[in-house]
């Protein structure tokens, strides 16, 4: 729970900054982490920190 709290503190704090930077589009903030891990690396070839750091992550996409 509280990994999961600190995700979405991650995703209010992305979605103030681009606010504040100007972007008027839609924005769905969805928290990621040990339920959906990061897929962009070999996982079985990095440590098991750096997985825990690779897994705490916001993902931004943007829809045209």
């Amino acid at each position: 729970d509280l990994n999961m709290d600190l995700s979405r503190q991650r995703l209010e704090t992305v979605k103030k900054l681009l606010r504040e930077g100007g972007y008027t589009g839609e924005i769905t903030l969805l928290p990621k982490g040990k339920g959906e891990p990061f897929a962009g690396v070999d996982r079985k070839r990095i440590p098991r920190e750096d997985l825990m750091q690779l897994d705490r992550r916001v993902e931004l996409r943007i829809a045209r």
